[in-house]
C-alpha cells in the first residue's frame, strides 16, 4: 500500500514540473512574439514617417507622388492625405510628422 502511495506521489511531482515547465516555455514565447511585433511597429512607423504620412493605412501602398484626394491603386480605399496623416499620427501616438 506505501508503494502505491509513493508512486502516486512522484506522478504527481512529475506532473507538476512538467506544467511549469510548459508555463515557463509559453511564457518565454509570448515575450519573443512581442518584441518582434514591436520591431515590426517601429519599422512601420519610420516607413510612414520617410514617406511624410503617405502610406495607405489598409495595405501600406506608398501614395506619396499620388494626388491629395484619390483612390489607393493596390486596394481601391479613397483617401485624402491630410486626413491619412493625421490617422497615422494617431496610430503612432505622436503630434506632428516633423
Amino acid at each position: 500500500m506505501w508503494a502505491a502511495l509513493s508512486l502516486a506521489g512522484v506522478k504527481a511531482a512529475k506532473l507538476v514540473y512538467v506544467i511549469v515547465a510548459w508555463q515557463l516555455i509559453y511564457s518565454t514565447l509570448l515575450l519573443i512574439i512581442s518584441k518582434m511585433g514591436r520591431r515590426a511597429r517601429i519599422a512601420l512607423a519610420r516607413e510612414v514617417l520617410e514617406r511624410e504620412g503617405a502610406v495607405c493605412f489598409e495595405c501600406g501602398y506608398c501614395l506619396k507622388s499620388l494626388p491629395d484626394k484619390y483612390t489607393c491603386p493596390e486596394c481601391g480605399t479613397s483617401y485624402e492625405k491630410t486626413a491619412l496623416q493625421a490617422r497615422w499620427l494617431e496610430w503612432m501616438g505622436m503630434k506632428s510628422l516633423a
